[in-house]
């Protein structure tokens, strides 16, 4: 059952991109017109196994032995006091089902007097497609703001990018795995490929306002990031964040459609079920569940391991 019961939830990090990603992309822009445009990078799905692999091209997840426990930084405040190596994070979303899929995910992060993203990195996040929604925002029927109940530090402004549509803002639409394993499945377009470092958010969002992404008789858990859909991208059937692993839905901790990141002051071993971590990797892979109406069954699941050296695995799929 769905609880209704909204918890205060420790606010997560943001990150800035590695010198090496910032200077092959210098320049790049948001590339868009809508304020939450799809970051133009690439505008088709990803088919070569390389890049498909998971954490970061391939490297292998399996954690150092000297991996510490010990908190990342006691004193950080702001993404300018990340390490180096919490402060690139990578995304990828697989389509493992037999159905074509489309998306709806949009990355936030607190700014201004008290926020989280110092102004110094201000131009990393909105070259890679970042814009300022302003002191609030409504994704569906989710409305946040920038207060440590919705998952931010604080501060006066939200800066968002979604993704999800290419730049004739039309859907992207991720093909079915015909490769008969689950090595072969189909990956989002960058940056949600695995291999393109993303400026980390504080909170991830799935679903918006549009009638296949909100949520259905005002519950925000039945707000979908993703839809099973035909060749065309009509709707066939919802995945809803009740049913996508670590969601705050999904592990009735709420009743909000998100994903959220740990306080990066504490070890990633403190991360709770809903939450990632700076600087690390994050696996998204659609199941082949259309229309199963089992609701304790997932139908996306979730893989989360640290930053490099370690890899540590932080959430592992349950499907």
């Amino acid at each position: 059952m769905m609880t209704s019961q909204r918890a205060a939830f420790l606010w997560g990090s943001a990150s800035i991109l590695a010198i090496a990603w910032m200077i092959a992309s210098t320049g790049s822009g948001c590339g868009g017109t809508s304020p939450l445009s799809t970051l133009q990078l690439l505008n088709q799905a990803v088919s070569d196994p390389s890049v498909q692999t998971f954490p970061r091209g391939g490297i292998p997840r399996t954690p150092t032995t000297t991996q510490s426990t010990q908190p990342v930084n006691p004193t950080i405040n702001t993404t300018c006091d990340l390490p180096t190596n919490r402060k690139p994070e990578f995304f990828i979303l697989r389509n493992n089902s037999l159905q074509n899929l489309t998306y709806s995910i949009t990355f936030l992060i607190s700014a201004g007097q008290g926020g989280f993203m110092c102004e110094a990195d201000r131009p990393t996040y909105t070259a890679a497609g970042y814009v300022s929604v302003g002191n609030s925002i409504t994704l569906g029927c989710d409305i946040l703001t920038p207060s440590s109940a919705n998952g931010f530090k604080g501060g006066n402004e939200l800066l968002a990018v979604s993704f999800g549509r290419d730049s004739f803002n039309q859907p992207i639409i991720i093909p079915p795995n015909t490769s008969g394993t689950p090595s072969g499945a189909p990956a989002a377009p960058a940056p949600l490929n695995g291999v393109t470092a993303i400026p980390l958010p504080e909170v991830i969002v799935l679903g918006n306002s549009d009638v296949n992404f909100s949520c259905q008789g005002n519950d925000p858990c039945t707000q979908s990031g993703m839809n099973y859909t035909n060749t065309l991208g009509v709707l066939i059937d919802h995945i809803t964040a009740a049913r996508t692993q670590g969601t705050i839905c999904n592990v009735n901790l709420g009743n909000r459609p998100e994903w959220r990141l740990s306080n990066p002051s504490n070890a990633d071993s403190t991360a709770q079920l809903f939450q990632f971590v700076a600087g690390g990797s994050i696996s998204i892979q659609v199941l082949d569940r259309v229309f199963n109406p089992n609701p304790a069954q997932n139908k996306a699941v979730w893989t989360v391991v640290g930053p490099p050296p370690g890899f540590t695995p932080i959430h592992d799929p349950v499907q």
